[in-house]
């Protein structure tokens, strides 16, 4: 996961610039569409995990 790094070190940081800040946005904005992609990938590798399981379990019960 990627991180919020506009903010270490910044001369012109004061309480509560996020609000008003350019580069801070733009960072939340492309993380926030990473993080989101991110979980998608999990969530169809948790799903296609799921169904293998499930069809595993089938097999199992019916070959007894």
């Amino acid at each position: 996961m990627t991180s919020i790094k506009c903010c270490k070190d910044c001369t012109q940081r004061y309480i509560g610039c996020h609000s008003d800040c350019e580069r801070y946005n733009k960072e939340k904005s492309d993380n926030d569409k990473y993080k989101a992609i991110v979980q998608s990938h999990k969530d169809k590798i948790n799903r296609d995990r799921a169904y293998v399981i499930d069809a595993l379990e089938k097999n199992r019960r019916s070959h007894r």
